[in-house]
């Protein structure tokens, strides 16, 4: 299993984008970040992205990190991303 590892698994790893994502302020702390990104396993290619969205209000402290892959997966739409990352924040409140 060594040797397989240490020949490389052929797949291209690729960031097309990363940065703070903007959205509205939900919580009195927080902290947002996304990363498109490209892989490539011989002639296929499979493009995603990884989100991050971290929340805290007072001693609360609460997070959403998506893993969305495009085709041939099933893409996570950004809007449904962004109600899971309100809903989070919104549940530190008292």
């Amino acid at each position: 299993m060594a040797q397989e590892f240490a020949k490389g698994s052929g797949v291209k790893f690729t960031v097309v984008s990363s940065g703070p994502i903007k959205v509205a302020k939900l919580a009195p702390h927080q902290l947002t970040y996304g990363m498109r990104f490209r892989m490539a396993v011989g002639t296929r290619r499979i493009e995603g992205r990884i989100d991050l969205y971290a929340f805290s209000r007072g001693r609360a402290d609460g997070s959403v990190m998506i893993a969305s892959l495009g085709a041939p997966a099933r893409p996570i739409p950004l809007s449904l991303e962004r109600k899971w990352a309100t809903v989070v924040a919104q549940s530190l409140k008292r």
